[in-house]
């Protein structure tokens, strides 16, 4: 997985060390029980409003099938039909998602509802799938990818609303945002039965939802709509892996950036490659740009993990 460049890093190297230090010392705190985990359980309303829409336009093709079968305009009888079946694919649809599990049971499933809540603007509950040992006060830098933004750098994600920020800078900067997910190419290597390492493509789609006000001219505005959203959206395909720990039969993130450096370099959990053992492969990412410079070095006291009194996303 190629690397992800820092915005407003100087020194990457001591950066890097750094990481990779306070990852081994959170690891051995999760498994020591020293930071308590707390189970995420069901997460809520990531399947709601897809759910609702669904059934609207079921709803909607429904009446307009009825209408038309019972109307004896001339081909009014095929195209209700066509409305009915039409209906009866988005009720179907919307049973599917009704009954979409939303916990993370799985290492990939946890990582897919994870964008999924930050596609649907709910990062407590993305916060959630994050081990508690994670929200300290080591600083985070945002990637430089190319249509994803950037803000205030570096950041601690010690309080909720530090990992707020950081994802809704990157995903949600237009005016009415809105954003959807969804990983692809999933691969997962287990390196113990407590951590796995999931490889994948992570698309966001991104736009404004300003367009859709002009439903309220009527007519063929909805179309005009459509267009133009498709047309103007921004997608941004990102290779990344990604530390999975599981926490009581739950599997969660162990870095709730979208890739940190411990998840890049994975020597300091597997060794170093050698011909007979060679690491997991590393693909590249084509929209990364080259790492800027600028003075901060990360101080070692910051890598110690801080046990949370309640929740972090609280």
């Amino acid at each position: 997985m190629g690397g992800m460049p820092l915005t407003a890093c100087s020194n990457v190297d001591a950066y890097k060390t750094d990481a990779i230090v306070r990852a081994a010392i959170k690891l051995d705190a999760l498994r020591s029980g020293a930071v308590g985990e707390i189970p995420a359980g069901p997460l809520t309303g990531l399947f709601v409003q897809t759910a609702l829409a669904a059934g609207a336009a079921g709803g909607l093709l429904l009446l307009i099938g009825i209408g038309l079968v019972l109307s004896g305009f001339p081909s009014g009888g095929f195209i209700g039909v066509i409305c009915l079946l039409a209906a009866l694919g988005l009720f179907g649809y919307t049973s599917v998602l009704c009954m979409q599990s939303s916990t993370p049971d799985s290492p990939s499933h946890a990582l897919e509802l994870f964008y999924r809540a930050l596609g649907r603007g709910k990062p407590k509950e993305a916060a959630k799938l994050v081990v508690s040992g994670d929200f300290d006060f080591f600083p985070r830098f945002q990637p430089k990818i190319q249509y994803l933004k950037t803000g205030a750098n570096p950041r601690p994600f010690r309080g909720a609303n530090q990992f707020d920020s950081y994802w809704n800078e990157m995903l949600r900067s237009a005016p009415m945002p809105y954003c959807s997910t969804s990983i692809s190419q999933v691969r997962e290597i287990r390196l113990a039965p407590d951590l796995v390492v999931v490889e994948c493509d992570v698309c966001f789609v991104m736009n404004t939802l300003l367009y859709y006000l002009l439903v309220l001219l009527g007519g063929i505005s909805l179309l005009i709509a459509i267009i133009a959203d498709f047309v103007t959206r921004t997608t941004v395909i990102v290779p990344v892996r990604k530390l999975m720990f599981r926490v009581r039969g739950e599997w969660h993130l162990f870095n709730g950036e979208l890739q940190g450096y411990e998840e890049e370099d994975l020597t300091w959990l597997t060794g170093p490659a050698t011909p007979d053992t060679p690491s997991p492969p590393v693909a590249q990412d084509s929209k990364v740009v080259a790492r800027e410079h600028a003075p901060w070095e990360v101080k070692q006291g910051q890598a110690q993990p801080v046990p949370a009194s309640k929740a972090p996303w609280e």
